[in-house]
């Protein structure tokens, strides 16, 4: 014969089942004792959790929750914040790096106007201008200063999330 699972037994020690199902389980029980065993083990688990008293928090408890809530909005925020800067520093940059690509690689003689248009030329010419322009970035002069400005960033970027941590901490 099959044994009960846990799942009946709960349900027959909390009156949950029909009559049917209860005289069932009831004969079962007389000649099983494996599920005699889990029954009365259930039972045990049942008066333990009915002699554990009730929690209720103090008074305080809402003010204090509601405080330490309004302080994560608030980090919340400034984390939003930081991100947004972040993110708008890099388009400022991106946009002014395609404007002096375009003020330092544009024509800016006025010629006549030419019917047919090289576009492979076009398309040679910027990305040589591209490639060029961030092969001067490389050379040792503005490469040590584009190190000093990211080392500067993840500088301030990690002072940012260190005070945002030990913020969190005092939570």
């Amino acid at each position: 014969m099959n044994c009960l699972s846990d799942d009946i037994l709960n349900n027959y020690i909390d009156n949950e089942r029909g009559i049917a199902e209860l005289n069932f389980i009831e004969e079962h029980l007389k000649t099983c004792t494996v599920c005699k065993n889990k029954l009365n083990n259930l039972q045990a688990v049942h008066l333990s959790l009915q002699k554990i008293e009730e929690y209720s928090p103090s008074e305080e408890f809402t003010a204090v929750f509601m405080r330490k809530i309004g302080k994560s909005t608030i980090n919340r925020k400034n984390q939003e914040r930081f991100f947004a800067f972040v993110l708008s520093t890099i388009i400022i940059v991106f946009i002014l790096i395609v404007a002096y690509l375009i003020w330092a690689f544009g024509d800016t003689t006025a010629s006549e106007p030419k019917i047919s248009i090289d576009f492979m030329g076009i398309l040679t010419l910027y990305y040589n201008a591209l490639f060029g322009w961030v092969k001067e970035l490389l050379v040792k002069q503005n490469f040590a200063f584009m190190g000093s400005v990211f080392s500067l960033i993840i500088l301030a970027s990690g002072y940012y999330f260190y005070e945002t941590r030990k913020a969190y901490k005092k939570l």
